[in-house]
């Protein structure tokens, strides 16, 4: 829906609510989001589906102790660009708090690696060699590296 549309029905055009993109909730895992601080509807549109809309900008919120790679929360007050995209969401208003509280899954880090093939093959016919068993994988200390 677009973004006009999706306001013009709503008591003072939305103003105070949360509006987020379709395309940033399938792109990012972090929210993504305006919040409303003024429209303009144009008036003489049929069904009022058509205006201007400002707010500030939270792109890949960093909230929580993790911060997120370039997240950022805007200060200041600007024009909503691409209020014409056909992809606008409102955050219910019962949902919006736990929308904006984001905490990251913490990634699990790899410690170990296999060897390439060839290497691997290098190793077990070194170990064969010096006559130890041969009872574990060989594998790459990401640490040590």
């Amino acid at each position: 829906t677009r973004l006009s549309a999706l306001l013009g029905p709503l008591p003072r055009f939305g103003v105070g609510r949360t509006v987020t993109r379709k395309s940033w909730l399938w792109a990012h895992d972090d929210p993504c989001y305006w919040v409303i601080t003024k429209v303009k509807a144009d008036h003489t549109a049929q069904n009022m589906d058509h205006g201007r809309a400002w707010g500030c900008l939270t792109f890949r919120a960093n909230t929580g102790s993790l911060p997120c790679a370039g997240g950022k929360t805007e200060e200041e007050v600007r024009e909503i660009d691409k209020a014409m995209y056909h992809d606008w969401r409102m955050v219910p208003k019962h949902e919006e708090e736990a929308f904006k509280k984001f905490t990251p899954v913490p990634e699990e880090s790899i410690r170990y690696l296999p060897y390439p093939p060839l290497l691997r093959a290098m190793i077990l016919a070194q170990w064969q060699k010096e006559g130890k068993p041969i009872t574990e994988e060989p594998m790459i200390d990401l640490e040590k590296v």
